[in-house]
């Protein structure tokens, strides 16, 4: 019921603003050779002098067949084919979502990919024929996780932080508040979903519920980003049925990894970008790693991860189990949404390069 009311409600949102969204006819020309794909964000490294972002990852497979042309501002990236059979390509950053949403319904552009909230998502896919947009999905590998402070006075417990993740009832989000575009992480470290045991663990642990009726209090700093701040919200949600008080930040981006670099988060969550199953996590886990907000610090790792960043599923597993830095709740499934300028001549050929990158734009091609 409340996935159909959330439907509902955008349905609604969007079919009202279609009714004032045109086409600008003399932009029409510029779409009959080029396929125009919709992003939040620019991506670094394409141009001399810039450090290799994950946005930028994601574009390098084009490379091979494509040659960036020069750029007359920051947020349109324009790439000529290699080869005469292949459309040309153009990259807009257009950073606010809703924004994106109606820029692709009102026609003015053919892809989105991995950047729509799924409820917007979701009301597209259940459009009817005369907008035959198309969705396709596949699992992916980046995983969101909740991460902990073990600097916290509390929460430097691993007992405690083990009883948090007892009180999340992760599946239960996948079903219900993501629409099954997540699959559960089980890769690692599997916790099942017990409030029960996880209220006893913690009166064990000498933090029972004081008068006030609350155990203790934490400090969650997330951005107003869609995914994070709802992430926090189940949580708070969650905790506070075990008796924890979690207090909900929300601040600009920028404060935000400032805050977040100095340990100031007491809980948070986060995404590790996968791009292959075996991708360093030297940034998450060592010492001095850009995205080492837990305050993690172990010499032992340290060493291993100079040798190597990259580490196997078991010795993630195994510092995981001994150490707990952070909770793996789910892998990201890709969403792709096609206007119906597109034609795909194998969709199973589609769906089976879908990734973390932008490889599956040289399968299009337009009508």
């Amino acid at each position: 019921m409340r996935k159909k009311i959330a439907i509902g409600i955008i349905s609604l949102i969007f079919m009202l603003s279609l009714i004032f969204l045109r086409r600008d006819p003399l932009q029409q020309q510029k779409f009959d050779s080029t396929i125009h794909i919709l992003i939040d964000r620019a991506p670094g490294g394409l141009l001399p002098g810039q450090a290799l972002d994950v946005m930028g990852r994601r574009f390098q497979p084009l490379l091979n067949d494509y040659t960036l042309l020069p750029q007359e501002g920051s947020e349109d990236f324009i790439f000529a084919p290699k080869k005469p059979d292949l459309p040309h390509l153009h990259f807009t950053v257009i950073r606010d979502e809703s924004t994106r949403a109606m820029k692709f319904l009102r026609g003015d552009a053919d892809v989105l990919y991995d950047t729509l909230a799924i409820s917007k998502t979701e009301w597209i896919k259940k459009q009817n024929p005369s907008r035959p947009f198309r969705v396709y999905s596949r699992s992916g590998l980046n995983l969101s996780f909740i991460g902990f402070s073990l600097h916290h006075p509390i929460l430097k417990n691993i007992g405690v932080r083990m009883a948090l993740a007892k009180a999340l009832p992760v599946a239960e989000w996948a079903k219900l508040k993501l629409f099954d575009w997540v699959d559960l992480s089980t890769e690692f470290i599997q916790i099942p979903f017990n409030p029960e045991a996880s209220k006893q663990e913690l009166d064990q642990l000498g933090y029972p519920i004081q008068a006030n009726g609350t155990r203790f209090k934490l400090r969650y700093h997330t951005t107003a980003v869609r995914e994070g701040y709802e992430t926090a919200l189940l949580v708070q949600e969650a905790l506070k049925k075990i008796g924890i008080e979690v207090e909900v930040v929300t601040l600009d981006n920028l404060l935000y990894f400032q805050k977040m670099r100095k340990g100031d988060a007491d809980i948070f969550s986060a995404r590790w970008f996968r791009f292959v199953e075996q991708e360093s996590i030297l940034d998450y886990l060592s010492t001095s790693g850009t995205r080492n907000y837990f305050q993690y610090s172990n010499p032992k790792t340290d060493r291993r991860l100079k040798k190597n960043p990259v580490l196997t599923p078991q010795e993630i597993s195994s510092i995981l189990l001994k150490e707990f830095p952070f909770f793996p709740l789910y892998n990201w499934k890709h969403g792709l949404i096609l206007s119906p300028r597109i034609v795909v001549e194998n969709e199973t050929r589609l769906v089976a390069s879908l990734d973390e990158s932008f490889r599956f734009l040289l399968l299009l091609r337009l009508k």
